[in-house]
């Protein structure tokens, strides 16, 4: 892939949304369904879901757009860190990577939601409960490392001695 931020911020996009939709796409179906459509989804009432055809068809219109807006808007922000990472072990780019985008993009964004935080502080209970918190952290948590080890390859990749000569 060679050193080039460009071809970095491209695959890094790429890399979120499909970490995006596969870690969504399984824990929805085994964890986080019951709060849209279950017997009880006033949990997260507030959003649409697919029991409402009209509005879940809005959901999917802009699903893609959104998600890869988000994933390059996260790799211009790791841009200007891509040099420095390089450096590092894999361990080490794939733990830090994953723990930006967990902590300041999950669990301490600033918009209240009934998996972070600010949602235990704003929202009212019928929004939010331990329940639905404790079950939706491991889709951002494995979403985030998978993202943030799938960094290390691409960055560890274009490190590579191989990577540097042909470059």
């Amino acid at each position: 892939m060679g050193n080039s931020p460009l071809k970095h911020v491209i695959a890094a996009t790429i890399l979120f949304v499909l970490t995006y939709l596969v870690a969504g796409a399984v824990f929805y179906q085994l964890i986080t369904k019951q709060f849209y459509v279950g017997d009880h989804p006033t949990q997260f009432s507030y959003l649409r879901s697919e029991a409402d055809a009209v509005s879940w068809a809005h959901t999917t219109r802009w699903i893609f757009p959104a998600v890869f807006l988000r994933g390059l808007l996260t790799s211009l922000v790791l841009m200007p860190f891509f040099g420095v990472m390089r450096a590092w072990s894999r361990a080490r780019i794939g733990l830090t990577v994953a723990g930006l985008v967990y902590v300041i993009g999950s669990l301490a964004a600033g918009a209240p939601s009934p998996s972070n935080i600010e949602g235990f502080v704003y929202l009212q209970p019928r929004y939010f409960s331990l329940d639905a918190f404790l079950l939706t952290q491991p889709e951002m948590l494995v979403q985030a490392l998978l993202f943030g080890f799938g960094m290390a390859m691409i960055l560890k990749r274009s490190a590579s001695p191989a990577a540097e000569a042909s470059a």
